[in-house]
C-alpha cells in the first residue's frame, strides 16, 4: 500500500550516503552498514538491538538523528544534530557533514524555526555554489528561500478537541491506483485535498485555489522537485480546518498552471506532511471511508512514519 505520489513536493537532495566507517566493534560495522543502506525501517529495527554495543558515539548520533527526523521526534533530532555538528565534523568528513547540516536545516524548517533554517541553507549554498551543478543544490536553495520567506511567520501548531475526530474520506481511482481525498477548509472555503505523505513540506496548491481562498504570498521563485513544476510561490494563511482540527499558520506551495498536469488530475491541493506530523496519529479506515484522529496517541508501530496507521485498507493507495 502506498500513499499517492502523482504530485511530489520538495525533498532535500543530499550529497551521497553516510561514509563507510571502520567499525571498532561488530556492532559499529553493522550499524555503519545499515546507515549506508539508507533503509529507515531497517535502522529502526536494528538500532535498539545494536545501541549498547556500539562504541562510536558519532554513529549513535547519526542513527538517532535519522530516526528522529524519520519518525516525528523532531526536537530530539535537533538536539542530536547540534551535537554532531559541533563535535564530529572532522570524523564525519565533508560529505557526511554536509548531509547532516542539510538534514538539520530541513528539520528546522519542519519545526518552524524558519530564520535559522534559512541561514544554514544560505551558508550551504554559498559553500557549494560553483563546485556543484545548480540542480545538485536546488534542495538547499529551497531551504534558503523558504526560511527567508517565512522568517517573520510564527511556527505552526494544531488546536484540537479532547476527543477522537472523524473526517470523511473519498477514495478516488486514478491511473496509478487510488488517491485519498480529505476536506480542508481555508478562509471559509472547503475543498478536497489529496492526502499525501510524499508532500514533505507545506501544502501544495494551484494558483487558482490560492486566489480563490486569498492566500498571502510571501515569496516566489522557490525551487521544487517533482511533477515538472520547477518554481513555485510560497504562501501562508491564518489557519486551515479539517473537521474539528484547526492548524494555525499553515504554509502552502503555489504551483503555476500546467495544462498537461491539470488535464490529467483534477485537484485543488495536496495536504502535506507537516499537518500529519502535528496530528501525531492518523488512522486510515478505508472500509468505513473515514480519517480518524485519535485524542490519545497509540503505542502501536506506525506503518508509514509520523503515526500513519491503516485500520482497514481494501484499496492499494
Amino acid at each position: 500500500m502506498r500513499i499517492g505520489w502523482m504530485i511530489l513536493c520538495v525533498v532535500v537532495t543530499l550529497f551521497g550516503s553516510t561514509g563507510r566507517v571502520a567499525g571498532q566493534t561488530p556492532a559499529d560495522a553493522e550499524l555503519g552498514a545499515v546507515l549506508n543502506a539508507g533503509d529507515l525501517w531497517l535502522l529502526r529495527e536494528r538500532y535498539p538491538v545494536l545501541k549498547d554495543s556500539v562504541s562510536m558515539e558519532m554513529l549513535q548520533l547519526i542513527a538517532e538523528a535519522q530516526l528522529g527526523v524519520g519518525f516525528n521526534r523532531l526536537e530530539e533530532a535537533e538536539a542530536v544534530l547540534d551535537v554532531l555538528l559541533r563535535k564530529y565534523q572532522e570524523e564525519m568528513g565533508p560529505t557526511t557533514t554536509l548531509n547532516m547540516a542539510a538534514v538539520r536545516a530541513f528539520n528546522l524548517l519542519n519545526l518552524g524555526h524558519y530564520a535559522a533554517a534559512g541561514e544554514i541553507g544560505a551558508q550551504l549554498v554559498a559553500a557549494l555554489e560553483g563546485s556543484q551543478a545548480p540542480e545538485a543544490i536546488s534542495g538547499l536553495r529551497f531551504i534558503e528561500r523558504v526560511g527567508q520567506g517565512l522568517a517573520d511567520v510564527p511556527a505552526p501548531y494544531l488546536e484540537r478537541p479532547d476527543r477522537d475526530v472523524q473526517v470523511p474520506m473519498k477514495v478516488i481511482a486514478t491511473g496509478r491506483g487510488h488517491h485519498l481525498h480529505i476536506p480542508v477548509e481555508v478562509n471559509g472555503v472547503t475543498s478536497d485535498f489529496i492526502f499525501d505523505t510524499g508532500c514533505s513540506f507545506g501544502n501544495f496548491v494551484t494558483e487558482e485555489y490560492a486566489r480563490e481562498v486569498g492566500l498571502r504570498i510571501v515569496a516566489d521563485s522557490i525551487p521544487v522537485a517533482g511533477a515538472q513544476v520547477g518554481l513555485v510561490k510560497l504562501a501562508t494563511a491564518d489557519s486551515l480546518r479539517i473537521g474539528d482540527l484547526v492548524y494555525h499558520h499553515p504554509v502552502f506551495m503555489v504551483a503555476p498552471p500546467d495544462p498537461e498536469l491539470d488535464a490529467s488530475l483534477a485537484y485543488d491541493g495536496v495536504l502535506g506532511f507537516n499537518f500529519m506530523r502535528a496530528a501525531q496519529e492518523i488512522v486510515l479506515d478505508v472500509e468505513k471511508g473515514m480519517f480518524v484522529f485519535p485524542a490519545a496517541v497509540g503505542t502501536g508501530t506506525p506503518q508509514y512514519g509520523a503515526g500513519i496507521q491503516c485500520a482497514v485498507c481494501t484499496h492499494p493507495i
